[in-house]
Formats: C-alpha cells, sequence, structure tokens
C-alpha cells in the first residue's frame, strides 16, 4: 500500500510539472476540462446537481430561452408570422448548431492532443510537432467513447432523480432508505463512468484501439485495479478541492483592489474611475481564472494519462 501511495503521489507531482513547464498546450487545456473529470468528486458534483455541464445545457437559446420559450413554441410563433421568420429561424438554428459542432470538434481535437502530448512526455519524449494531425486522426473514436459515456452519465442521473422524487414524495422510512441507497448507487456508478472515461480515451487516443475494445479493456483494467484506481481518484478529487479553494481565494485577492478603487470612485464620484477599475478587475480576473483552469485540467490530463500508461502493460504507441 506504501508503495501505490508513493506511485500516486510520483504521478501527481510529476503531472503538476508538466502543467506548469508546457504552457503551449494551455489552450488545449481550457476545453478539454468539459471532458474529464477528476472522479469520486465529479460524480459527487453531478449527483448533487452542480455539474456545470448541466447548467451550460439550459443556455442553449434552441433548448429553452430565458423567458421558458421552448423551440416547439419559437418554431410554431415563426411558422404564423410568415416565410421570412420561419426563414430566420431556421438560420439561426443552423448557426447555432454549427457553433456547437465547432465546440464540440475542439473539445475532441484538444483532448487527443493533450493526451497524445502527456504519453509522449510519459515516455521521454518531446511533443510531436505534428501533434494536431494525430490528435484529428484519432477524432471520431475520441467523440463516440465521448458520447457513449455521457449517455451512461445521462441514464444514471436520470435514474437517480425518478428515486430522489420517491424519496421526497413519499416521506416515510422505505422512501429515506430509498433515497440513500439510490444516492450511493449514483455515485458509485458515476464514478465509474468518471474513471473510465480517461482511460477509454488514452485506449483508443494513444494504443489506437478500437472503440469496443477500448471499452472492454478499461473495464478490465479498472476490475483488475479496482481499489488502486479508487485510490487515485480521492487524490485527484482532493487535489479538485484543493484548486477550488485557491481559486476562490486567489480571485478574491485579484479583485479586491479593484473593488477598493470601485469604492474610492463611488465615494468621491469619479464615474470614469469606477469604469477604469471594473473593466481591468474583470479583465484581470478573467486571464486568472482562465490560466489557472488551464493549468489544473492541463495537471488532470497528465495525470489520467500517466496512470492509465502505468496501468496498460501493452503501451503501444501511436504511428
Amino acid at each position: 500500500m506504501h508503495a501505490e501511495i508513493q506511485a500516486i503521489l510520483h504521478i501527481l507531482r510529476s503531472a503538476w510539472r508538466v502543467a506548469l513547464r508546457e504552457r503551449r498546450l494551455w489552450l488545449y487545456a481550457l476545453f478539454v476540462g468539459l471532458a474529464i473529470g477528476s472522479g469520486f468528486a465529479s460524480a459527487t458534483l453531478q449527483v448533487l446537481g452542480g455539474d456545470p455541464t448541466q447548467q451550460a445545457a439550459a443556455l442553449v437559446p434552441l433548448l429553452q430561452t430565458e423567458g421558458g420559450t421552448t423551440a416547439a413554441e419559437l418554431w410554431q410563433t415563426a411558422r404564423t408570422n410568415g416565410t421570412a421568420a420561419t426563414g430566420g429561424l431556421l438560420a439561426f438554428g443552423a448557426a447555432a448548431l454549427a457553433l456547437v459542432g465547432v465546440f464540440i470538434w475542439l473539445i475532441v481535437l484538444s483532448t487527443n492532443a493533450l493526451l497524445l502530448a502527456g504519453a509522449a512526455l510519459a515516455r521521454g519524449e518531446k511533443i510531436p510537432r505534428d501533434l494536431r494531425r494525430r490528435a484529428h486522426a484519432r477524432s471520431w473514436p475520441t467523440l463516440a467513447i465521448l458520447i457513449l459515456f455521457r449517455i451512461a452519465g445521462a441514464a444514471v442521473l436520470i435514474a437517480w432523480g425518478v428515486i430522489l422524487r420517491y424519496a421526497i414524495a413519499v416521506p416515510t422510512t422505505a422512501g429515506t432508505i430509498a433515497g440513500v441507497i439510490g444516492f450511493i448507487v449514483a455515485v458509485l456508478a458515476l464514478t465509474v463512468l468518471h474513471l473510465a472515461t480517461p482511460l477509454a480515451l488514452i485506449e483508443t487516443t494513444v494504443t489506437r484501439r478500437r472503440v469496443g475494445d477500448a471499452i472492454r479493456r478499461t473495464f478490465a483494467h479498472l476490475n483488475a485495479h479496482r481499489l488502486l484506481a479508487l485510490k487515485f481518484s480521492v487524490a485527484l478529487s482532493a487535489a479538485n478541492i484543493l484548486f477550488l479553494l485557491v481559486w476562490s481565494v486567489g480571485g478574491l485577492l485579484v479583485v479586491l483592489p479593484f473593488v477598493f478603487l470601485g469604492g474610492v470612485a463611488v465615494q468621491t464620484g469619479t464615474e470614469t474611475l469606477y469604469i477604469v477599475a471594473m473593466i481591468s478587475g474583470l479583465t484581470v480576473l478573467t486571464i486568472v481564472a482562465l490560466t489557472t483552469a488551464a493549468i489544473y485540467v492541463l495537471f488532470l490530463t497528465n495525470a489520467w494519462t500517466q496512470f492509465a500508461l502505468r496501468l496498460n502493460d501493452d503501451r503501444t504507441t501511436d504511428a
């Protein structure tokens, strides 16, 4: 057990050095944050309703507008107003779908790029110059893995929602027991999915296996090394909590001087100073937040890559 802990700490230290050193990978990391989680902590947040990707889905205009208007209602209104309104809505819908498609493609490309770069660095090699081409070459398997695991995760959350509604509607011992058991099962199921996702992605991207074979090998690895995988997930979850704490405190410290200037501007009635302070504060906060997020996601992805390579005895390189 001591050797396992030492191995995990070694991976975390190595991944942290990579995250700080490889600044050229930070832009990729900003998109990968939506694809790979820390494991136990990410699963618990999802079950508790704190998953940021779920919140973001509600902002898609075609699904629901700010006032609660659904896509079907928008379509009916457009048809009532004539051809021009219908055409305008179709054009808006096509543009929105294209934007979503580009965003998904960037997530896939960035995920592959970080996995391939992390595998090369873990082997003591240089990052390939044609990293983007290699990442693009494995885009479809990665997309398939992400879709399959997202569907599985959505099914778990739907089942948990049904159990939770039952527990609330039936305020009895049976309802409480069902809610507690449902919560535990949902967290465990999503934890497994969060553990399996990066491992399966590495199987398809780095070792270039077919999707079905990659998934089978991933769950075989998790079954054979379930305690080690759980320990690694807990370690990453602790790092996740620490990151959120540092991110929050750091953001507050960054903003405080600008808030002070804004307060001075209000007291003195200097509108220009107030505007400059607010814009400057938001700009600096955004830069710090994005940079910190990129470093952490690069650390997280590289840690998963190194962990997967340790589990995988067959380290077939990508051609």
